[in-house]
């Protein structure tokens, strides 16, 4: 069985995490539909998604605020995952209406990683993929077994 380099398994990862972001930010398709295309679970489909750029800087740390899932979108209610600040939205651009000891909007509870992607520092490669989690791991496996698999049965029953 050919094993797959780290660089190999890096570009499979970023190819589906594209794919899923690319299905559910731009299609007014439903999750489920989504994740079954992909052979996913709603989870590892979310999981996948990464964040949609709202096209605003943050007020605080001028940092770009992203959208976490389509609802946030809709309330236009963009986070920044750098410094925490939530649910900034055009009217709120202004004045945050709360802010902490640091003037940093305050939130509730720690938002450090958005949507199970850590949060990257302001000057961070973003192209760069986050840490695999054990599921993650486990779901490439299962799909590099069966894909080697296939191909053998194919083989066998071509000859």
């Amino acid at each position: 069985m050919t094993e797959l380099t780290g660089s190999e398994h890096g570009d499979l990862l970023r190819d589906m995490s594209e794919r899923a972001s690319t299905l559910y930010w731009h299609s007014s398709r439903s999750v489920n539909s989504i994740a079954d295309d992909l052979g996913l679970s709603k989870g590892r489909l979310y999981d996948l998604i990464r964040p949609l750029a709202s096209g605003r800087d943050c007020p605080n740390c001028q940092s770009e605020l992203v959208f976490t899932n389509r609802t946030a979108k809709e309330r236009d209610a963009a986070i920044c995952p750098v410094c925490d600040a939530e649910g900034v939205t055009i009217e709120a651009m202004g004045s945050v209406a709360s802010s902490g000891a640091d003037g940093h909007a305050t939130t509730q509870g720690s938002r450090a990683a958005t949507n199970g992607v850590a949060a990257a520092s302001a000057d961070a490669d973003l192209d760069t993929p986050p840490p695999l989690s054990g599921e993650t791991k486990g779901l490439m496996a299962g799909l590099l077994v069966g894909t080697f698999t296939g191909i053998l049965l194919g083989r066998y029953f071509l000859r």
